[in-house]
């Protein structure tokens, strides 16, 4: 039973995180908005910057869940 309320425990820290992402993402975009309507640039500049930390956020994130996914499989004692 612990398993499964860590296990939910997971769920619940991932969702937290793809909603923090998703704030983030939209404040962003609401501000390259205002920015747009303020000074009538697209501001491709910034958005390519956002795009690019965005990707490399979740690349990171990605790498570091594969590695914890990895020391697990290692880790853990397997039966026939």
């Amino acid at each position: 039973m612990p398993l499964l309320r860590q296990s939910g425990l997971r769920a619940n820290v991932k969702l937290h995180f793809l909603f923090k992402f998703c704030t983030s993402k939209h404040f962003h975009c609401r501000l390259i908005q205002i920015g747009e309507e303020f000074c009538g640039s697209a501001s491709e500049g910034l958005q390519d910057s956002i795009r690019k930390q965005s990707l490399n956020y979740f690349h990171n994130y990605h790498r570091s869940k594969m590695d914890e996914l990895r020391m697990f499989l290692e880790n853990e004692g397997w039966e026939l």
